[in-house]
């Protein structure tokens, strides 16, 4: 149903036969309940219906975390609709700012739904946090009082934002590697 492949901290993900997917329920850590996995297959269908991501789409997609999700989608900025060469799948991407800890930890996700084989492909790639974008922004925790650290950590979040938002890809010391991703996604076949 799930196969995995994993190298460090990047997964690349198939998730198979959805329909028995979306029924399955467990108490693992890192998994979806049952119904949001449901909720989650019916929007990876608008995705693909719509062929666009209105800011409706994206409001619902920040709700989901986990498995072919942003660990964090309440953090995940820059999201883009990205669609096959043959656009016989179709999804998004976007870059999830954090993890458990605080400070910023970049992680590129792409996410492809396809409707004929019922499935969907992702890929999430950890990008470094000393990035000339991050590292400034992350060394700003460094001495900060404990009682201050979730301050800073909300101030930061929000001008990485800000700074990735106001910049074309081109201008980010991470854009050419997430345009290569984005190319290999494109390439994706049944």
């Amino acid at each position: 149903m799930v196969n995995k492949k994993e190298t460090e901290s990047n997964v690349i993900g198939e998730y198979a036969n959805l329909t028995k997917w979306s029924n399955y329920s467990s108490n693992e850590p890192y998994t979806m309940p049952s119904a949001e996995r449901k909720q989650a297959l019916t929007l990876m269908k608008e995705i693909y219906s719509n062929q666009k991501l209105a800011p409706e789409l994206i409001n619902r997609l920040s709700k989901f975390s986990i498995e072919f999700f942003p660990y964090n989608g309440s953090s995940a900025i820059s999201w883009k609709y990205i669609a096959s060469t043959d656009n016989k799948s179709r999804g998004f991407s976007c870059i999830n700012t954090s993890g458990q800890d605080v400070g910023i930890y970049p992680t590129y996700y792409v996410v492809l739904f396809n409707q004929d084989e019922n499935a969907v492909v992702n890929i999430d790639y950890s990008m470094s946090s000393f990035t000339k974008e991050t590292k400034a922004l992350n060394d700003q925790l460094n001495n900060t009082a404990l009682n201050q650290q979730e301050i800073v950590n909300t101030r930061i979040h929000a001008e990485f934002k800000t700074l990735i938002e106001s910049k074309t890809r081109s201008q980010l010391s991470f854009g050419e590697l997430m345009d290569t991703i984005d190319l290999a996604m494109k390439s994706l076949k049944f």
